[in-house]
């Protein structure tokens, strides 16, 4: 399944992405879930314009907190000139909150299949969040450290379309965001549509 789906003849990105809360701060939540969620539209060679909140809030005191983590993500979304224009909202114990985000094509093709033999792998982010957040939640990570992750989750991928719009973008191939499946999931499917090893 694609992370993005093209569409408007090629013109338009789509992307859908929802969490549940990684970072014990509301604000630091909503910044991840709104710099995730753009993710994909970047990497697809996008920028994102719109993006419809997708939200499951625990009832009671917790819902103050949703409203900030709300707050932060909107205005991470507006930073990024992606306007939050509406969405939807369900009552659940559990908090989850995400965006279905629409992004305009910076050139006429996307990123996911061009790799090509002989391109180089260029990290844009240090890996490991992942583990950071689970030690967190277990108290095994100092908040020194988990600020560090809590920075990088928040900044946005925007690496890609500035590429594009540069010199660079001739040998700019292939792209993915490697949040969900790891480096190694994502570099296999990366592979596997570009039909190189």
């Amino acid at each position: 399944m694609e992370d993005a789906a093209v569409f408007s003849d090629g013109k338009l990105v789509l992307s859908v992405d929802v969490i549940t809360p990684v970072a014990p701060d509301p604000s630091d939540f909503g910044r991840i879930a709104a710099a995730n969620a753009m993710s994909d539209i970047f990497v697809a060679g996008a920028r994102p314009s719109i993006a419809l909140a997708i939200a499951s809030v625990p009832s009671g005191p917790q819902m103050a907190e949703f409203a900030e983590a709300l707050s932060a993500a909107r205005d991470h979304l507006q930073r990024s000139g992606c306007a939050l224009v509406g969405g939807h909202s369900i009552i659940d114990p559990e908090a989850k909150l995400g965006f279905a985000v629409v992004g305009a094509l910076v050139l006429d093709r996307t990123l996911a299949a061009g790799a090509q033999p002989g391109d180089s792998l260029i990290l844009t982010k240090p890996l490991g969040v992942g583990i950071v957040t689970s030690g967190h939640r277990r108290s095994l990570v100092d908040a020194s450290t988990m600020a560090g992750a809590v920075r990088q989750m928040t900044m946005p991928n925007d690496c890609v379309p500035r590429l594009l719009e540069s010199p660079l973008r001739q040998m700019t191939h292939a792209a993915t965001d490697v949040t969900g499946f790891g480096l190694l999931g994502h570099v296999i499917e990366m592979c596997r549509r570009s039909g190189v090893g």
